[in-house]
């Protein structure tokens, strides 16, 4: 719903040619309007527009209805738009005893969006009825996503100054409410004004209905976090602490206060961290008794992974490390620096394998060979460490594979990534990856698709997420680029609904182990509400995840 105004005045009253008029006098115009437009596909919008308009001369007035109608196109390239439009269409106006027609005109144009929005440029040919075809120019910026200054440029008008067709206005935004003010000259008639007031339905919710919003999304958040609270007491009276551990740091994700969940999971993730470490431990010490030095040192990382304060693993790590050094003589007549120099490599490689970096342990087993190349247990060392790498990247691959069933493709990009992080050089995952690509584009087209529904329906920062997690997938995507582009500028347009949406949808991606995806979600609500402090806790918890996952 929209209402303009149009005021000329000090318009002189003459019957003959004189030095002074008769009288002055002045013209107004007023035109309330119900526009509405939608959506058909991708590229095409479409709408249309009814107003009453009423108009007043001197003492003179006159009313008529009329009607638009406009077609819009974009997605071709990123911020550019174009356009068709029929306007001002109905019957004619009459004044007095004498009736004119409608101002109707054919209007073509296109725009562009420049710095990411910030800026906005556009021409239209325009063909007045009865007219010639008349050429117009416009710019738009944009501050604070409220504020709008514009220029513009119409041609067909002059005057003696040559300032016929100049245009500039102001704009304002608050919810759903506008108002806009332009002067512009008119040629002959002088320099005129025009206000508009609008009104959008449904953009700004009050805010009575924003807290509404708000406390209802703190108590669905308990009532779940209390269910998966009970759900994980349960678990750990069954024996069941790993399950217990997810349920309650489900609870967290739902609710980041909830004390007692978090007092829950620490005590499961310490009965998980013992089991580990102690089974980790046992299998060092077998391997160390046995001789198998790389596979007792890869254990005794591990519990040090687990438990870094574990001071028993450290020592044994220690004795591990000396006994594959001691393993090692120096053939020949090495000399001491050479055989300082061995040592020191032995022990580095020995580090980064139990840190599981094992294209850098062999790396420096490596150095050794350089050194000398028939040394048996730089040999060994390296042929180990291999074996333990390609263990690591099959369990990731496989894990991938499995996920990529379920049509979980970020989590199974994620688990590729992980074994390329395992393993640079590897051809599996290089091959699994090329395997991957059609599914990571066609899922990339969805989500992309699914962004551009979003921004379309106003639901900008949803959009944001979505169409960031098509680009990760697929860097390529010109749909996920070109929309991003246009949600550049509508970074402030978010209403408390969509932030609590965006906030839940986290939840719901973080359940379902997408954590990259969760992280998207929940960025972008703290972008929206910096002050957004479970966002931001539940933010470092699924980065937290992609760092134990490896990506």
């Amino acid at each position: 719903m929209s209402l303009q105004s149009f005021t000329i005045g000090g318009l002189e009253e003459r019957t003959e040619p004189s030095a002074s008029p008769i009288s002055t006098f002045g013209a107004t115009g007023l035109a309330p309007a119900v526009t509405c437009a939608r959506r058909w596909g991708r590229n095409i919008s479409a709408g249309t527009s009814l107003r009453l308009v009423y108009q007043k001369i001197g003492p003179d007035q006159a009313t008529a209805v009329a009607g638009d109608l406009g077609v819009g196109f974009d997605g071709w390239l990123p911020g550019f738009r174009a356009g068709a439009a029929l306007t001002n269409m109905g019957g004619g106006v009459r004044f007095v005893d004498q009736s004119y027609p409608l101002p109707s005109r054919l209007r073509l144009g296109a725009g562009y969006d420049l710095m990411g929005g910030l800026l906005s440029v556009s021409g239209d040919m325009v063909k007045p009825r009865h007219r010639p075809l008349v050429a117009c120019l416009g710019a738009e910026g944009f501050l604070m996503g409220r504020l709008s200054i514009r220029a513009g440029y119409k041609g067909g008008l002059s005057d003696a100054g040559g300032r016929a067709g100049l245009s500039g206005g102001l704009g304002a935004r608050v919810g759903g409410y506008g108002v806009d003010y332009a002067a512009f000259s008119r040629g002959v008639l002088g320099l005129a004004h025009q206000f508009s007031l609008s009104y959008r339905p449904g953009v700004a919710a009050g805010a009575r209905a924003e807290r509404a919003i708000s406390a209802e999304l703190q108590r669905r958040a308990r009532v779940t976090a209390e269910s998966f609270h009970r759900q994980g007491l349960s678990q750990m009276r069954s024996g069941q602490p790993d399950q217990a551990l997810a349920s309650f740091d489900l609870a967290l994700v739902w609710d980041p206060d909830y004390s007692e969940a978090a007092q829950s999971l620490g005590e499961a993730r310490a009965i998980i961290e013992d089991r580990e470490a102690g089974r980790h431990l046992a299998s060092g010490l077998a391997a160390y008794s046995e001789g198998r030095l790389i596979d007792a040192i890869a254990d005794f990382g591990r519990v040090l992974e687990i438990r870094p304060e574990h001071l028993g693993a450290r020592e044994w790590l220690q004795k591990a490390s000396d006994g594959l050094v001691a393993t090692s003589p120096i053939t020949g007549a090495a000399a001491d620096s050479t055989a300082r120099t061995i040592d020191r490599h032995l022990r580095t490689g020995t580090v980064l394998l139990a840190a599981k970096k094992y294209s850098r342990a062999v790396e420096e087993w490596g150095k050794v060979l350089v050194i000398d190349p028939e040394h048996a247990t730089a040999r060994s060392s390296i042929s180990r460490a291999k074996a333990l790498q390609q263990q690591a990247v099959e369990a990731a691959l496989s894990r991938a594979e499995q996920l990529g069933r379920q049509g979980r493709w970020p989590a199974a990009l994620a688990q590729v990534n992980r074994a390329m992080a395992l393993d640079p050089g590897s051809d599996a995952a290089a091959a699994r990856l090329r395997e991957m690509a059609p599914s990571l584009k066609a899922y990339a087209d969805t989500v992309a698709d699914r962004g551009a529904g979003l921004f379309r329906k106003g639901m900008y920062g949803q959009a944001e997420a979505e169409l960031r997690l098509a680009l990760s997938l697929d860097r390529d995507n010109r749909t996920a680029a070109e929309y991003l582009s246009r949600v550049a500028s509508q970074r402030s347009k978010a209403a408390a609904s969509e932030i609590a949406d965006l906030y839940l949808k986290g939840i719901s991606a973080y359940t379902q182990e997408d954590y990259a995806q969760a992280v998207e979600y929940w960025q972008r609500v703290v972008q929206l509400d910096p002050g957004h402090a479970n966002a931001r806790r539940n933010l470092e918890r699924a980065r937290e995840k992609l760092k134990i996952i490896g990506q």
